[in-house]
């Protein structure tokens, strides 16, 4: 593996927008699973590669991951000094849960939504059988 930070792939295009001076209306995802069943604007990660994060400052960011996926470069590079601001929700698609990152150091500290139907509307439904 190299050691050159690259930018995810996807994240081209909101960096190049950003040069100009505008940037995404709505949430981003970043996947570390491919696909996913939202709409939005997706950059793609591989778990444990280091990525430049940049292009994310002041944007509405959705981490998406499962068991077994290491995206600490994410959660750090969402938390950059001039990027601390942000607003960025943690899902785990496998377990269904969503979180928000609450602080970084000395180790991350994440907030557990209790109803994740904004994210998963099947559990929705659970929730009402």
């Amino acid at each position: 593996m190299s050691d050159q930070i690259t930018l995810p792939f996807g994240a081209g295009v909101i960096e190049r927008a950003r040069q100009r001076g505008l940037k995404p209306a709505e949430a981003v995802i970043v996947s570390y699973v491919g696909a996913t069943p939202w709409d939005a604007h997706h950059v793609f990660c591989e778990s444990g590669r280091r990525y430049r994060w940049g292009w994310s400052e002041d944007l509405e960011l959705a981490i998406v991951v499962a068991p077994g996926i290491d995206a600490m470069d994410a959660f750090r590079g969402c938390f950059w000094p001039a990027n601390a601001k942000c607003f960025t929700t943690v899902i785990d698609i496998e377990r269904k849960q969503v979180a928000s990152i609450v602080r970084m150091l000395p180790e991350p500290v994440l907030w557990h939504r209790a109803d994740v139907s904004d994210y998963f509307p099947e559990e929705a439904y659970a929730l009402h059988s």
